[in-house]
């Protein structure tokens, strides 16, 4: 059977329209119905190949109507009886499913297929979970990096509508992952239940078509204003806002909101970014403006400061004497946490607020007179809005239904209505304040003049103590001077005398070693003759008696002599030693005279005395004082 391959496009030509009558009677014609049985076997022994790429598969369709898919690469040639799938093809060729670790492929299975041959046509790395998988079953590829080609036990089905997709056209079978920043969320609702859940970042979500599908949420307009252009006025809108994304709640710092759902309700505390749940939101706050606080023009919030909350009003009180006074207030109101399940039970908590306190403020002001009010209007509110003050301070006033808790009142100011009484209140006061004013000058003079008088006095006694110090400290001076320089005479005198002393003593143990040195040469020298001699005596005895006796004689001179002058020597040395210490005495003495002589006239200039006297004390006690203080009364004698 010869076989022609052409390559090239088929040319789609328009059929002739014919009408039943123009069909039937073409089929009763032989010559018709031969031509195209002819035409048919021919078409059945001219077939075109299919060549595809790597990335390309095409769909065979037999007689019987049974699938047959080709993958590439690869030519494909159809049987005598096939047909190739053209419903949206290229030129009868398909491309393959390009998966990505973000993208998915919602598959059903058309025949039964075991795990294992399922495991070989899936991508690598795909987790089958079932042994045997049956028409009906459905899975969803994803978390791969691959190509997927489609088989005869599978169809891939469109997850918006959730037919067979055939065709190239991908921009649609895919299920893209939604990747959720920190801040954002979904909402999904579950297919099973119908019930709508949040899904929160940060992470990167699969809507599963099998069990959910991500919904959208329609917030009207006042409450997208009131939820979000509230903290972020750039999102403010003026038509409804559809966002498949979850609802995100700026709540600032030290404000808190209530989001309420059927399941009950929480309280959301900032500074935080809150996500709604579906089908929670957000209770709205009405609270009374102006000052005085009225319910004509409300404040809508859904935001509640619970720190350093101000809240200004006038109190219009009546007096026991019936005058009328506005007093201008402003409260700092913070909301105690112990009842922040409470916090919000007041949808208008500041007309609750000011309503309270000005009833208060007005029984307390009914029972005083307007002299006795007026002088302290910003104690008696404060004692009592808050309590008198203690120790610890002021209480305050707490609100169990809300957990209000004022803290602190300010009186910003006060006004009498009745001018007539104002005036005359404020001549009195002025006059008063003059008064005061007076006397406070006076007061002030007075204590001026005691200050300068006081101020003058000690000025005097600082001058005097300063003269008195100068004198001390010159006299000292002085005493300092004479001392220093008495002791540097008597330092003098003492080394001299140390040194002489010294060297009496060094020379008499030079003398003495001396004359140790001598006796022990002469008791030497003598052993030594004594043992000659007793040897001559011995040897020579009977012929030398004579001369043994003169010798010893001699000898005995010898040692005498010796003797003689070693006493000699010791006698004029120690003879010495005492004329030389009263030569250095003496010495010292005329230094010191001469010392004394230079600056005696210096001396009694300072110490006031004269010149005898100081002479006196300066040498009082040494030897020439004493000398000198024995010579004194002859001479006194003789002159008398």
């Amino acid at each position: 059977m010869q076989r022609t391959v052409t390559p090239a496009p088929e040319k789609k030509t328009e059929e002739p329209t014919l009408s039943k009558d123009e069909i039937a009677a073409f089929l009763v014609s032989d010559v018709h119905r031969r031509a195209l049985e002819r035409e048919i076997r021919k078409n059945r022994l001219v077939r075109q190949a299919v060549v595809l790429g790597e990335k390309e598969f095409c769909v065979i369709l037999d007689a019987d109507g049974k699938r047959q898919i080709k993958v590439g690469p690869a030519r494909v040639f159809p049987g005598p009886y096939d047909s190739f799938m053209t419903e949206g093809s290229d030129n009868r060729i398909y491309y393959a499913y390009e998966l990505l670790p973000q993208r998915a492929l919602w598959l059903r299975f058309i025949l039964p297929i075991s795990r294992e041959k399922l495991k070989l046509r899936l991508p690598r790395s795909v987790e089958l979970t079932q042994e045997m998988y049956y028409p009906g079953d459905e899975m969803i590829l994803y978390g791969v990096n691959s190509f997927f080609f489609p088989f005869n036990e599978i169809e891939v089905l469109d997850p918006l509508t959730g037919q067979p997709h055939v065709g190239n056209d991908h921009s649609h079978v895919f299920i893209e992952a939604i990747g959720i920043d920190q801040k954002s969320g979904i909402y999904v609702r579950d297919l099973a239940t119908g019930e709508a859940r949040l899904v929160r970042g940060k992470l990167s979500y699969l809507v599963d078509p099998r069990k959910e599908v991500q919904i959208t949420r329609t917030v009207p307009v006042d409450q997208w204003n009131l939820w979000i252009a509230e903290n972020e006025p750039h999102k403010r809108t003026s038509e409804p806002v559809t966002t498949p994304w979850a609802i995100s709640i700026n709540v600032p710092h030290n404000t808190a909101a209530l989001a309420t759902s059927a399941r009950g309700q929480r309280l959301i505390e900032g500074p935080c970014v809150e996500l709604l749940e579906y089908e929670e939101s957000l209770v709205k706050l009405k609270l009374s403006t102006g000052t005085p606080k009225t319910d004509v023009r409300c404040l809508e919030t859904c935001f509640l400061r619970t720190m350093a909350n101000r809240i200004s009003d006038v109190i219009r009180v009546k007096t026991s004497d019936f005058v009328q006074i506005d007093i201008k207030v402003s409260y700092r109101v913070t909301f105690d946490a112990e009842y922040r399940e409470t916090w919000f039970n007041h949808q208008n908590y500041v007309g609750v607020l000011c309503d309270h306190l000005r009833s208060i403020v007005r029984s307390r002001c009914r029972q005083m007179s307007l002299t006795e009010l007026w002088p302290k209007v910003s104690t008696v509110i404060r004692d009592t809005l808050l309590g008198e003050r203690t120790e610890e301070g002021r209480k305050g006033r707490l609100f169990e239904e809300n957990g209000m808790h004022v803290t602190e009142v300010e009186v910003l100011e006060s006004e009498i209505l009745d001018a007539d009484i104002a005036q005359l209140l404020e001549r009195i006061q002025r006059e008063s304040v003059s008064l005061v004013i007076g006397d406070q000058q006076e007061s002030e003079k007075l204590r001026s003049d005691k200050l300068s008088h006081e101020i003058g006095r000690k000025r005097l006694d600082l001058q005097r103590e300063m003269t008195e110090l100068e004198a001390q400290i010159r006299a000292l001076t002085r005493k300092l001077d004479h001392t220093g320089r008495l002791e540097d005479l008597e330092n003098t005198n003492e080394l001299s005398h140390q040194q002489v002393t010294l060297e009496a003593k060094r020379e008499e143990v030079r003398l003495q070693a001396e004359i140790l040195r001598r006796k022990m040469d002469v008791l030497a020298a003598s052993e030594r003759i004594g043992l000659e001699t007793a040897a001559k005596v011995d040897a020579q005895r009977l012929l030398h008696g004579e001369e043994q006796e003169y010798r010893r004689i001699l000898h005995q001179m010898e040692l005498e002599s010796i003797q003689s002058r070693s006493e000699a020597i010791v006698a004029e040395r120690k003879a010495i030693q005492p004329a030389l210490i009263e030569a250095l005495t003496a010495l010292g003495d005329k230094m010191m005279l001469g010392e004394v002589a230079r600056n005696m006239n210096l001396v009694s200039l300072f110490k006031g005395k004269d010149v005898a006297t100081i002479f006196g004390e300066i040498i009082g006690g040494t030897k020439l004082g004493r000398t000198i203080s024995t010579l004194l009364p002859k001479a006194e004698a003789e002159e008398e």
